[in-house]
């Protein structure tokens, strides 16, 4: 038993090398502090009691959020495209346009 080895002498070089580990381990008594203490500078206690509760550091933003920490504010307003030209329309104007047309380089004859 560890009680027993406290008793008597000579300790073995296990023991010693147990007790020596305690001894290392040891945490000297400060003046004032108990078991715990509040090392915390002024600056830190601000900083933390500013910290609202149930706080996350990584908040993901939300584009329908219309409030909250997931709102995304200043977002671009997104136009309407349904009324945009599609490029069969340009591919039907250009055709329309160039229907007829005399290009550079043929020759009148040629042309119906």
């Amino acid at each position: 038993m560890a009680v027993e080895a406290a008793y008597r002498l000579p300790y073995t070089g296990e023991e010693v090398e147990d007790l020596l580990a305690q001894v290392d381990g040891k945490v000297d008594k400060v003046d004032g502090k108990g078991l715990s203490t509040n090392d915390f500078t002024s600056e830190e206690k601000a900083k933390l009691a500013g910290i609202e509760s149930g706080a996350e550091a990584n908040v993901n933003a939300d584009w329908n959020a219309a409030s909250g920490k997931a709102q995304i504010l200043n977002k671009p307003t997104i136009p309407d495209v349904s009324n945009f030209i599609t490029m069969q329309d340009v591919q039907t104007y250009v055709n329309n346009a160039l229907d007829g047309a005399v290009f550079i380089g043929e020759k009148v004859d040629d042309v119906e």
